[in-house]
């Protein structure tokens, strides 16, 4: 049998929050560090670049999306579209929110060279099946 070796690190107080103090201080100091403040800046930038996938939205993509806001909506997020009063499902009001095309979710499409291609839902052709 193959012997693993294992390193282990002993934990002492004061070494624990003197390395997150430094790790905190470098975060700091570094002048490239951007953070998004305004997500609606960065889904309005989204370059809409060639992309060489068709803008049809498969099945798989629409479950995932569907299963998502449908979860969001469950825990507590308000619906985007005014609801009917007939409807009660969380699901069938992400329905009405993906065919009304009011979600700002991103679909991002791996290609096998590794790159990837970054779809909005308005772009896309949903498939009613």
């Amino acid at each position: 049998m193959d012997e693993l070796d294992i390193e282990v690190a002993s934990i002492n107080g004061d070494d624990e929050f003197s390395d997150q103090e430094d790790l905190i201080d470098d975060i700091d100091q570094e002048d490239d560090f951007t953070c998004i403040t305004d997500h609606n800046q960065f889904y309005d930038n989204l370059v809409s670049t060639e992309k060489n996938t068709a803008p049809i939205m498969t099945k798989y993509e629409k479950a995932r999306i569907l299963g998502e806001r449908a979860n969001q909506i469950s825990n507590g997020a308000k619906p985007l579209i005014k609801v009917p009063n007939n409807i009660k499902s969380e699901l069938d009001i992400a329905k009405l929110e993906l065919m009304e095309r009011k979600l700002p979710f991103i679909i991002r499409r791996w290609l096998p060279n590794g790159k990837y291609e970054d779809w909005r839902i308005e772009e896309m052709i949903i498939i009613d099946n």
